[in-house]
């Protein structure tokens, strides 16, 4: 029988968040300096499966979530192509608290250390609260081999 090909998890990385943290801002703005997703791919052309899980809250106005991703230090970008909705939530009116699980499929295409984190804001002039009473936020970031 042939040998598989590939499709096999090489590693998964998990790091996880109980801090309650909140913004004002209505762009995006990093919603935790301590629930990143940090991961070496040792392939160029391996994927990464990213998998964040945050609860979010606003008793005043609608907010919106997504992941930004960081390669080799080069700084955070938003991973969400323009018009699209890969790993984005949005919760439209007020006191709305959600359990959003993102999930995004990522081809780095390097063997530097990527990190992704969740960015989140809100509309109006209203407060978005992350973790809201010590809820758990936890990100995993799998590295599947092609």
């Amino acid at each position: 029988a042939a040998a598989a090909g590939g499709g096999k998890v090489n590693q998964c990385i998990m790091a996880e968040d109980k801090t309650s943290r909140t913004t004002t801002s209505s762009t995006y703005v990093d919603m935790s300096s301590t629930l990143v997703g940090v991961i070496t791919p040792t392939a160029s052309d391996s994927k990464i499966l990213v998998t964040c899980c945050v609860s979010m809250q606003s008793a005043t106005y609608s907010w919106y979530v997504t992941l930004f991703k960081d390669v080799g230090g080069g700084g955070y970008a938003n991973i969400t192509d323009a018009g699209s909705y890969n790993a984005f939530a949005e919760v439209e009116g007020a006191a709305k608290h959600c359990y959003v699980t993102m999930h995004y499929l990522d081809s780095p295409s390097t063997t530097s250390e990527v990190s992704y984190r969740p960015y989140g804001g809100i509309t109006g002039s209203g407060t978005l609260t992350m973790n809201k009473s010590a809820v758990n936020g936890t990100i995993t970031v799998m590295e599947i081999l092609a």
